[in-house]
């Protein structure tokens, strides 16, 4: 290989830009990291199996809340998302039924907890407003995804039922997983 080969490459190189937030449209709805994906598929599963749909629109009226109080919440609102995207999917999975208004409650705080992690904890001024409601808007989508499954639960109420707790103990063992290791730190 010529020394010279990948000259062209190093010098049509973009700027690096792996931590920084979505300043558009198109990069807000790419945007939605995978471990913060992992609380809102998960409340989403909650509420699908519990048969709440109308918890839906509170938690997707929640994730807007928390770009507002990212500031309060701080840096640390992944581990708070985290933990609250755990329990949700431990419920999906246990299939225990809450009191009246606790599948609700429990999927806004996920939501609004999720909503101040997506802009790491520097609050809606952080990202231009397309780049706000593109994540706003990809995050409904990820909540709303498992609602797509409940006609599988009509038609087929019991094996459905049993594959779709198997979902939640899933996302249940890869949140603890996501919690532990950011609990571990950097490894050596």
């Amino acid at each position: 290989m010529r020394r010279g080969a990948g000259l062209p490459l190093v010098l049509a190189a973009g700027p690096a830009s792996a931590h920084e937030l979505p300043q558009s449209f198109g990069e807000g709805f790419a945007f939605l990291p995978g471990p913060l994906l992992l609380p809102l598929l998960s409340l989403g599963l909650m509420l699908a199996l519990a048969g709440r749909a109308r918890g839906l629109a509170g938690a997707v009226a929640a994730v807007p809340l928390g770009f507002l109080v990212a500031p309060l919440v701080g840096i640390n609102a992944d581990l708070l998302a985290l933990g609250g995207g755990l329990a949700c999917a431990i419920l999906a999975a246990s299939g225990r039924p809450l009191a009246r208004a606790g599948h609700g409650v429990l999927a806004q705080a996920t939501a609004l907890l999720t909503g101040a992690a997506l802009t790491h904890g520097a609050g809606w001024r952080a990202m231009e407003p397309p780049a706000l409601l593109a994540v706003a808007l990809g995050a409904a989508l990820a909540m709303a995804l498992p609602f797509g499954l409940r006609p599988l639960l009509a038609r087929r109420p019991g094996p459905a039922r049993v594959a779709l707790r198997v979902m939640g103990s899933w996302l249940a063992a890869i949140g603890a997983l996501a919690l532990a290791l950011t609990f571990a730190g950097p490894l050596p």
